[in-house]
């Protein structure tokens, strides 16, 4: 099995739990050529940022990996890394190693026909609590305190929130 394609899909969305502001994800799309394909995704929240990862993927990655392997998910992700050294592999070069990694977990456990989680370890645990995410609207805090109130009459026992920097 090789590597035919991997084109990157850059998407704007309407954010419900952020006020539907605006928010960027990628998606990197690899297909192998008996057909395979997987996704990943990233997000990238910042329009210039969505396009700066379709293009780390597009011209760095896709020709470093066409006609690769792609169930050889570790040593790839050491070619993708190698290939952004000079520019580090956090913020957006990081954020498209993200995407077609997780694509590339997703090819190998579709080849091997196993759950990607039994690829990378297994399962820890039976049942994995979900944590909510809030971004404080400290302009309307009745706002806020409904939001969590909405997190936990849903079952929420978690909540992760953001405040926005200068608050």
């Amino acid at each position: 099995m090789k590597i035919k394609s991997i084109p990157a899909h850059p998407f704007q969305y309407s954010e419900p739990h952020d006020h539907n502001n605006i928010r960027y994800i990628n998606l990197a799309r690899v297909e192998a050529e008996d057909g395979t394909v997987s996704w990943g995704e990233r997000i990238s929240q910042f329009p210039e940022s969505s396009i700066a990862v379709k293009m780390n993927i597009e011209l760095g990655y896709r020709p470093l990996l066409l006609g690769e392997e792609p169930r050889e998910v570790e040593r790839l992700w050491h070619m993708m890394l190698a290939r952004i050294w000079w520019y580090g592999p956090r913020g957006v070069a990081g954020f498209a190693v993200s995407a077609v990694d997780m694509a590339l977990w997703a090819i190998k456990g579709k080849a091997l026909c196993r759950p990607v989680a039994s690829l990378i370890g297994g399962w820890l645990k039976e049942i994995v609590s979900a944590m909510a995410s809030i971004h404080f609207d400290m302009e309307d805090l009745d706002r806020t305190v409904k939001e969590f109130q909405w997190f936990r009459e849903r079952g929420y026992g978690m909540v992760e929130a953001w405040v926005a920097p200068g608050w």
